[in-house]
């Protein structure tokens, strides 16, 4: 079965490149790509990285190696700024790689320098603490989850009525 997976890719991967190129056409991943080949021009490089002041990363969990790769071919010591929550990783199935963000996440709780600092934003100001809770609860049974990581009531829950946190997990083999 593997073999004939690969075979069955292998002629997606053609027809599809063939596709693109007949109608001068390129997708998400091309872009990704030739931009790697770009930046691996020196001068490409070093003029991208001196255009840019800053350069900010939102979802950052979600990145996967390509663009990793992108970022540290056009970054300085000083200029990147990134924002994550691992309980948020959604798209690995396009392959984006959460243990980029762990890794850095790790790495910056004992930064090395001031310009390496992981400042933790776990201060939640929309939920009631039985849903704060119930949320702690649950990622620290998924993954490492440590005080840090959690979340904290960032408001009093100012006497509204709180009902207990109900959790319906459904399978699909009923």
């Amino acid at each position: 079965i593997g073999s004939m997976m690969a075979e069955i890719l292998i002629h997606f991967h053609e027809a599809y490149g063939g596709i693109k190129q007949e109608k001068a056409l390129l997708d998400f991943s091309d872009i990704e790509h030739y931009t790697i080949e770009i930046l691996n021009h020196p001068l490409a490089s070093k003029e991208y990285r001196e255009k840019f002041q800053y350069i900010f990363i939102d979802e950052y969990q979600d990145s996967n190696l390509l663009q990793e790769k992108i970022i540290e071919a056009i970054q300085r010591d000083n200029n990147v700024f990134m924002v994550g929550d691992i309980k948020q990783s959604i798209y690995k199935f396009r392959l984006a790689e959460p243990e980029i963000f762990l890794n850095k996440y790790n790495r910056f709780k004992k930064p090395e320098t001031l310009l390496s600092t992981k400042i933790d934003l776990n201060q939640n100001f929309r939920s009631k603490s039985p849903i704060i809770h119930a949320v702690n609860g649950i990622f620290s049974q998924l993954m490492h989850y440590d005080e840090d990581a959690a979340l904290h009531k960032g408001i009093p829950d100012m006497n509204y009525p709180e009902n207990p946190v109900e959790l319906y997990i459904v399978d699909g083999t009923s």
